[in-house]
């Protein structure tokens, strides 16, 4: 079967250029393992150009870093992992403002309440009545305002 772009009458050329534009390579690069020539991802020039900022931002570097985004997912794979409530707990959500999700999981052997602040901007806490006693177990202490991106996970 023949591109459509060749049957309407495109050169090979102008079919191969018009489909470079949408094609979703523009948006991906190699994985950045670490800041090598080639971040890691391979020993020779990949077909995907390697992003500028893999000397600071790659696996290596996120692995010796504790505030990471790799080890901030590493924790909540490991919450999970390690909580038969969070895997089959019933689920409860608060009633909160747009931009804030909160919601709580609970079984018989304990109640887990997360609250997000989905918002670029600072907004009013939720009252969570809930959270009495509660030990915060992974983000920051739930205060009058939440900052933007706020999260945190509770325990009780």
């Amino acid at each position: 079967m023949l591109s459509p772009w060749l049957e309407h009458g495109l050169s090979n050329d102008e079919a191969l250029a018009l489909v470079s534009k949408a094609s979703r390579d523009n948006s991906r690069t190699p994985m950045q393992w670490d800041d090598s020539t080639f971040a890691g991802f391979s020993e020779i020039t990949p077909w995907l150009k390697v992003n500028e900022n893999k000397n600071r931002i790659n696996v290596k570097a996120q692995q010796q870093d504790d505030e990471s985004i790799l080890r901030f997912y590493q924790q909540l794979i490991e919450l999970r992992l390690s909580s038969e409530t969070l895997k089959t707990g019933t689920t409860a959500l608060y009633d909160t403002d747009d931009g804030i999700v909160a919601y709580q999981r609970e079984s018989d052997s304990s109640t887990y309440s997360v609250i997000v602040n989905l918002s670029p901007a600072r907004v009013s806490a939720p009252n969570l009545d809930e959270l009495q006693g509660a030990k915060l177990i992974l983000g920051e202490e739930l205060s009058e305002e939440l900052p933007p991106y706020y999260f945190a996970v509770y325990k009780s």
